[in-house]
């Protein structure tokens, strides 16, 4: 791979982030890696895992935000040790775990194109660009209105509609869900659809939210974190929930449901459709024996 200059044309490739051995540390207090992981053109990578097992330090060196101490980390073919912040900018969109750490324009227009502005993108350009996404976002009666003066669902959508304004290859998402309800999650699985299907971006998640993750409803590339190790990988849909468990990873809630009711009635369910069929058909049995318990 070359290692000297980032170009539009440099990304038609099919792994848009690679790491080759990287390793990152805080001094002497937390070491992450080796890590040897690709995020490929329109695909959902999550990492997940307990508080301090590297989630959001992993998302910042894939990222380029911090350069490997060991190994290397790939952007479009290109090393991020060689590139600068701004350079880099072009190419990613990230959005912290706290929106209103984002925050510094007057209004959201200026807000959603503060990118665009810092890396050089034609100021008419950015502003339709932002427009147009903040009526896909469902944002756009908020244009006039101050950021700091909105909700927390609605700060969550201009803080990811801003790092896509600039129309970057990956969106790295940190703990996207924190403080939202279902319904804002709900909302938030729709706008990630979108931005694979009409953006055509890949995306990066650190999260521990396992549940959000199926509302998504598409396949979904898992790396399980511990003390800064990937100590598993898989699809979502072959996901070992005794891997979750050994973790201290809270498992989805279906899985959950599913192991109380077979200790109640000794039958596995492999989906929510399963367990309400079948409660259904028994509801009145099954309602007398959980009384029971």
């Amino acid at each position: 791979m070359e290692t000297n200059k980032l170009s539009r044309d440099r990304c038609n490739i099919d792994e848009i982030v690679v790491a080759r051995g990287a390793v990152y540390r805080y001094r002497e207090s937390f070491s992450l890696g080796p890590i040897d992981i690709s995020i490929g053109r329109r695909q959902i990578v999550a990492f997940i895992g307990p508080n301090g097992s590297g989630k959001t330090t992993l998302l910042k060196l894939l990222s380029g935000i911090y350069r490997p101490v060991e190994g290397d980390v790939y952007i479009c073919g290109v090393n991020t040790k060689s590139l600068g912040l701004r350079d880099i900018a072009r190419y990613i969109g990230y959005v912290p775990q706290n929106p209103w750490m984002m925050f510094h324009s007057d209004n959201v227009l200026d807000e959603l194109i503060t990118v665009s502005r810092n890396i050089g993108i034609d100021i008419d350009i950015a502003k339709e660009n932002a427009i147009r996404i903040a009526t896909m976002f469902g944002i756009e009666h908020l244009l006039d209105r101050s950021p700091l003066t909105v909700s927390e669902g609605e700060a969550r959508r201009i803080a990811i509609a801003s790092a896509l304004i600039h129309n970057p290859y990956t969106l790295f998402l940190d703990e996207p869900t924190a403080g939202l309800d279902y319904n804002l999650k709900k909302i938030l699985t729709d706008i990630i659809n979108s931005s694979i299907d009409f953006l055509g971006i890949s995306i990066a998640i650190a999260t521990h939210d396992i549940d959000f993750l199926y509302m998504i409803n598409r396949d979904i590339d898992i790396a399980v974190l511990s003390n800064g190790k990937i100590v598993y990988r898989g699809n979502i849909n072959d996901i070992d929930m005794d891997t979750l468990y050994k973790y201290n990873i809270i498992p989805p809630q279906i899985h959950r449901v599913s192991r109380v009711l077979r200790d109640l009635i000794a039958i596995d369910f492999r989906d929510i459709d399963d367990i309400v069929t079948y409660i259904l058909s028994r509801k009145d049995s099954i309602g007398e024996k959980i009384c029971r318990q």
